[in-house]
């Protein structure tokens, strides 16, 4: 048995507007080869699409689930993961300012949704317990909402992800 956490950055456009992302993973594997973990992201910059109207507020997007990888010759320098997560997606607006007594609130309804996530990245081995890894993925919500006018077509599409990894990993190619 063997695990790894990684911490990963995100680039795409949502809505017209491009979001910046954090995110974190953790899995376990029972082979070189596989793993199953978590996978948690969420944009970090403030933004707004074009048609809200309300000034005060800008709009975050979390992603929430679980994935499997595939990795392709995990022991050699550089090499190919193929990344597959499923989960649910929620939209929101937050205050742009935070109340001062601390009490926050979001100033609309969320909106939840499901997603699926394919990625194909490359990954470097930078030492025993660390290897770097960048690539394209492509998020879809397959299923209809509209919150605010933000639609299940305006969080569907690439992304671009930089993570770093640590943990112990497999030696077998």
């Amino acid at each position: 048995m063997s695990f790894y956490a990684e911490v990963n950055g995100a680039y795409q456009i949502i809505a017209q507007e491009v979001a910046l992302g954090l995110g974190i993973k953790g899995a376990v594997t029972r082979n070189a080869n596989n793993a199953i973990g978590f996978t948690y992201g969420n944009t970090i910059n403030k933004f707004a699409p074009a048609f809200e109207p309300d000034s005060s507020v800008y709009l975050k997007n979390a992603l929430i689930g679980f994935y499997y990888e595939y990795t392709m010759k995990p022991g050699k320098k550089v090499h190919l993961t193929f990344p597959l997560a499923a989960g649910v997606g929620n939209v929101y607006y937050d205050w742009r300012d935070l109340d001062p007594n601390g009490a926050a609130s979001f100033p609309y309804e969320e909106e939840f949704y499901f997603y699926r996530e394919t990625a194909v990245k490359v990954e470097v081995n930078l030492a025993r317990k660390w290897r770097l890894n960048g690539g394209l993925t492509y998020a879809i919500a397959p299923l209809g909402f509209d919150y605010k006018s933000v639609t299940n077509n305006d969080v569907t599409g690439p992304r671009f992800q930089l993570g770093i990894r640590f943990g112990k990993f497999w030696s077998a190619d």
